[in-house]
């Protein structure tokens, strides 16, 4: 995963915290996190799944 900043990420991604209805939140608000980074849907700015 790319950030836009120019971090680069590997990991699993996640939701930072559990959601009951992701359909109620602005997915540019939306939190996520790649082991201990925690950052907003709005700051990536690619990711590849590797599996």
């Amino acid at each position: 995963m790319w950030l836009k900043d120019g971090v680069v990420l590997r990991g699993k991604l996640r939701l930072k915290e559990a959601m009951l209805f992701l359909d109620r939140v602005d997915e540019k608000e939306l939190e996520l996190a790649v082991g201990r980074v925690d950052f907003r849907f709005a700051e990536m700015e690619s990711c590849v799944r590797m599996d």
